[in-house]
């Protein structure tokens, strides 16, 4: 009996040592890892944009009067010499009338005393006052006629109507708009960089134009930098000129503006980890946590620019590899992970 408790016991002890053995086997880390691609825009600033007109040109009558008729409306396209309203011509017709009948009456007077100084009738002092009257007649009736011409207002230039400021039955002060006219054939983005970026931006720095509405992107390469920073916000404007000869650009749309940080445009793609994913060992050197086979291991760095939340890798990593991007503070060299892809 006693020898069979014993066995009972020793049984006991094998199991408990097993199990204490099996407790002690360290578990898989649980971490979230990327892998690693490469950034063509990394070393590009983002911004956000609004497009604007090339110019615009506000279209108005030289006189005053009562306006007849308004031919546009707003985002219609008109071509420049094309008809946009007309004023109340009445009164200008009547000037016409009576300048050309004060004209008649100065020609009949001028053939009239021609041959009278032909044959040297009148004096030099007659003679040079009906030329002077004659000349005034006919000046009038070029005054008249240009008069009766502003009445039939034209689009001095082509483009989209952007605003209509008067109607039919309103009456025009001297300059005062009828309408805006936009150039858009080409178009500016405006964009807002804040001054510790404004100096790595040159005139020739490319530019990529996201515009939503229209899910489209322009490029360019051409843009204007402001030289006087907003007293409030301390940014800088940035105009840049996108060609638009299809008119689908509007003004006022909004856009994702990137532009071309130091010139880097054409140097390829940039590998790039998180800040979060980079570590410092006690004796200085940078590394990464890289995941192979299930378990995570030390890979020295060397890095470059900071941008936003990612750092550039200069040396080290190459697309595809796989690092830890969370989790980094539970790992050992050869730690067996359990991988939670971010992306």
């Amino acid at each position: 009996m006693r020898l069979r408790t014993m066995y009972v016991l020793l049984a006991l002890l094998c199991l408990s040592a097993c199990s204490i053995k099996e407790e002690k086997q360290v578990a898989p880390v649980r971490v979230e890892t990327e892998r690693v691609s490469g950034d063509d825009s990394f070393h590009w600033g983002s911004y956000v944009g609004e497009v604007e007109p090339e110019s615009s040109t506000a279209v108005s009558f030289p006189g005053s009067g009562t306006v007849q008729k308004v031919m546009v409306d707003c985002g219609q396209t008109v071509r420049k010499g094309q008809q946009i309203a007309v004023m109340d011509p009445t009164q200008s017709q009547n000037a016409v009338m009576a300048a050309e009948a004060m004209m008649m009456q100065a020609e009949d007077a001028y053939n009239r005393m021609k041959e009278l100084h032909e044959r040297k009738s009148i004096s030099e002092m007659d003679w040079v006052e009906v030329q002077s009257k004659y000349a005034q007649a006919q000046s009038n009736v070029q005054i008249a006629k240009k008069m009766l011409a502003d009445c039939y207002l034209t689009a001095p230039c082509s483009g989209v109507i952007g605003q209509k400021l008067l109607e039919s039955g309103q009456v025009a002060l001297p300059s005062q708009p009828i309408c805006t006219i936009l150039s858009v054939d080409k178009v500016k983005v405006v964009a807002h960089v804040p001054e510790k970026e404004i100096g790595l931006i040159s005139d020739h720095s490319s530019s990529r134009v996201f515009v939503e509405a229209l899910n489209r992107t322009y490029e360019s390469s051409e843009l204007e930098k402001g030289v006087e920073a907003d007293n409030i916000t301390r940014t800088y404007t940035v105009k840049i000129e996108v060609d638009n000869s299809d008119l689908q650009l509007l003004p006022g749309m909004v856009c994702n503006v990137k532009i071309d940080l130091a010139g880097h445009a054409g140097e390829g793609s940039v590998i790039t980890v998180p800040v979060t994913a980079v570590q410092r060992s006690a004796s200085g050197d940078i590394f990464v946590w890289k995941v192979k086979d299930g378990k995570a291991f030390r890979n020295a760095v060397v890095l470059g620019d900071v941008q936003g939340n990612r750092i550039a890798v200069k040396q080290g990593l190459s697309a595809k590899d796989v690092i830890v991007v969370k989790g980094c503070q539970k790992l050992s060299e050869g730690s067996e992970v359990v991988e939670r892809p971010t992306k």
